[in-house]
């Protein structure tokens, strides 16, 4: 991680401590841990965000990008299948649910 992702962590740690029931912070957080390769701490973070906000579905596409990332495919597709149907509820963009089915298809021929 650099010195301004590392700054960033623990900002966003202490705003997150501050703000709990803040999904944004859990999902910029795990961002960063992505970049950084660490995606089981991602994982908790994305998990979190989705806890705070169920209907957080950029944190599933997130989550599942996560989880694949680890090898867990199995995994990865049953988030992004709940993402498409939070992303579905929620009215979110096309694109965003192109994305989810376009994750899982890769998946399925993987």
């Amino acid at each position: 991680m650099s010195q301004m992702d590392v700054e960033r962590v623990e900002e966003l740690k202490r705003l997150s401590s501050a703000y709990p029931a803040d999904g944004t912070l859990y999902y910029e957080l795990g961002q960063l841990y992505c970049k950084s390769r660490q995606y089981m701490d991602a994982i908790y973070l994305f998990t979190a965000a989705i806890t705070v906000e169920p209907d957080y579905a950029e944190a599933y596409l997130a989550l599942g990008d996560a989880y694949a990332a680890e090898g867990h495919t199995f995994g990865a597709r049953q988030i992004y299948e709940e993402g498409m149907t939070v992303a579905s509820r929620a009215r979110s963009s096309l694109h965003l649910l192109q994305t989810f089915q376009e994750r899982v298809t890769a998946l399925a021929n993987a």
